[in-house]
């Protein structure tokens, strides 16, 4: 009788060490195995979140010339080979690089230069679509580059791009920067101040 109680708690007491081992590794997976996995898989969404959106501005473009007929010989999406080198010279043409040094797009107008020349500034879209084509009209700028704040890079001449930009939406393109070929002018529009402005270097 006593050997039999004797098993009975041998028995008892194995399985309740192994249940105890199981949880332990069960919590120690859970706590930190599984919060790295969720780490991981919560970059791995935010990153296709972005992908996502940026690629809504992009279809978003498309759409408009389309819509439009815009004449693609005169506005097109930049060579992706040449992006960065467009974007990385609009930066350093006219942000204070020095400040702030790591290249970035998102309010980079919070970070221009404070000795960039303001010439033009206007609230009204209609105003300011037709004051941004006289301005590069009377400079005589051919084609110039449409910079979205998302990384897109376009080039065309000013009547295409002002056909454009006009029929944005203002739900997948905040910022956007119209940039004279030489990088000694842009236009830009900021959907945080709602507003235009024409800066010179």
């Amino acid at each position: 009788m006593i050997c039999e109680q004797n098993v009975i708690l041998a028995l008892i007491f194995g399985v309740s060490a192994v249940a105890f081992s199981w949880q332990v590794w069960y919590n120690f997976f859970d706590k930190f195995v599984s919060d790295g996995m969720r780490c991981i898989m919560e970059k791995w969404l935010e990153q296709h979140k972005n992908i996502q959106e940026r690629y809504c501005s992009r279809n978003e473009i498309e759409e408009i010339v389309k819509k439009c007929s815009i004449d693609r010989s005169r506005f097109y999406e930049y060579s992706k080979n040449d992006y960065t080198k467009i974007l990385k010279k609009f930066y350093y043409s006219f942000v204070d690089y020095k400040k702030f040094p790591n290249f970035h797009l998102n309010y980079v107008w919070l970070n221009f230069r404070d000795n960039l020349k303001k010439v033009y500034s206007q609230y009204d879209w209609e105003k300011a679509l037709d004051g941004i084509k006289q301005y590069f009209d009377r400079i005589g700028s051919r084609k110039l580059f449409l910079i979205l704040s998302d990384g897109w890079v376009y080039e065309g001449y000013i009547n295409e791009i002002i056909s454009v930009v006009s029929e944005i939406d203002g739900t997948t393109i905040e910022d956007f920067y119209i940039v004279s070929p030489k990088f000694d002018s842009f236009a830009m529009f900021c959907s945080d101040g709602d507003c235009f402005n024409i800066f010179e270097a």
